[in-house]
């Protein structure tokens, strides 16, 4: 059997020793975030996507209101929140039963 010195300097990293260190966020990760979509809900009661390029949007310096160009009703309207894309696509939730199905 053989003994070995410990080393004298900072003690080797071992190849599992990174687990659970934050190294950033993967670029994939990034990505996909900045491609996600962006969906609004306007006070006239439309719904649109934040990221269509043809949407005209009318910034007032100093007011707390966001105009947008609805299409639809062919009038300047007020920003109202912001939608998720089940809500922009009247996808309805799914209702989950209060007693199992056995």
């Amino acid at each position: 059997m053989k003994f070995k010195k410990p080393s004298v300097g900072p003690a080797p990293i071992s190849p599992g020793g990174g687990i659970g260190r934050s190294r950033g966020t993967p670029q994939w990760m990034l990505d996909w975030i900045a491609n996600k979509g962006k969906w609004c809900l306007l006070s006239c009661g439309c719904k649109d996507a934040w990221d269509d390029r043809s949407m005209t949007i009318l910034y007032r310096f100093g007011a707390k209101s966001t105009e947008i160009w609805c299409d639809r009703c062919q009038r300047f309207v007020l920003w109202v929140k912001w939608i998720e894309f089940t809500e922009y696509k009247d996808i309805a939730p799914a209702v989950i039963p209060d007693e199992p199905p056995f």
